[in-house]
């Protein structure tokens, strides 16, 4: 984990979108406001349909943050002073354990 902090405009998201295309990585950009919610960045499970089309099954669907961990992306975590104590919580659980499993 990394963080960069600064005045807007000094070209800190262009670091790490720089960075991580020199090193042939990928970005996840997640733009944080009031409303950003712990299911749309974790995940949750969903309602869809079964095969046969005749019933609905819920189904886990990852958020953006593990859908990066997946794909082996850069997280970049935009304006998260704007995240709500609950998303702040969440995300600090999962860095957490995240660099706990590879320190």
């Amino acid at each position: 984990a990394l963080l960069l902090e600064g005045p807007p405009g000094i070209g800190k998201t262009s670091i790490v979108e720089q960075t991580a295309s020199l090193l042939g990585y990928e970005v996840e950009r997640i733009s944080f406001t009031k409303d950003t919610s712990v299911d749309v960045l974790i995940g949750s499970y969903i309602p869809t349909a079964d095969e046969t089309g005749c019933q609905m099954v819920f189904t886990w669907q990852d958020g953006r943050v593990l859908e990066s961990f997946v794909t082996g992306r850069f997280l970049l975590l935009d304006e998260i002073n704007l995240a709500s104590q609950e998303v702040l919580d969440e995300l600090k659980t999962i860095i957490d354990s995240s660099v706990s499993k590879y320190a």
